[in-house]
């Protein structure tokens, strides 16, 4: 749709709406339930520290995946709600550890919080959902939005959490 946001029909379904970037979701005409899935954003990778004991392209530990949360909202009544969408952690080159990821949510009705950012090694501890009937700790829906950054030579950001609304009639 040219502002972040995708959506599309299919039958039984008033529309689907993807927020790659915060905003605000507004109920369709018909619409009284959703369902919303939230993934917070993935904690940067550590990067090397300049001059140190390792070299800047170094591989130091990964980021944390971002958690997800599911949620059926009746939204019979509700007009809009705020959609938040958690950055990605960063991994700034010749720091000491990654960024963490942020959190994305659908108002106060469910959210999710970031991937910590990577340290010394292995994997940052992962963000966790809440509200919503299904919390999941960590990213289990692939590397395109919430994941944490890789271990890898040189900068390996986190990538930024989503928030997708089913609406139903």
């Amino acid at each position: 749709d040219g502002d972040g946001t995708m959506t599309w029909a299919a039958p039984g379904i008033i529309s689907v709406q993807d927020f790659t970037s915060s905003g605000t979701w507004s109920r369709p005409s018909g619409c009284t339930k959703v369902l919303v899935h939230v993934v917070g954003g993935g904690g940067g990778a550590r990067h090397g520290v300049s001059g140190g004991a390792k070299e800047s392209d170094d591989i130091y530990g990964q980021g944390g995946d971002g958690g997800s949360a599911e949620e059926v909202i009746d939204v019979s009544s509700t007009a809009s709600v705020t959609v938040t969408i958690g950055a990605a952690g960063t991994s700034p080159e010749h720091t000491n550890a990654g960024g963490a990821g942020g959190t994305s949510s659908f108002g106060s009705f469910c959210s999710a919080t970031g991937g910590a950012g990577g340290g010394d090694s292995g994997q940052a501890s992962s963000g966790s959902g809440s509200g919503g009937q299904i919390n999941r700790s960590g990213n289990t829906y692939g590397p395109s939005f919430g994941a944490g950054g890789l271990a890898l030579a040189g900068s390996a950001p986190g990538k930024a959490g989503y928030v997708y609304v089913v609406n139903y009639g």
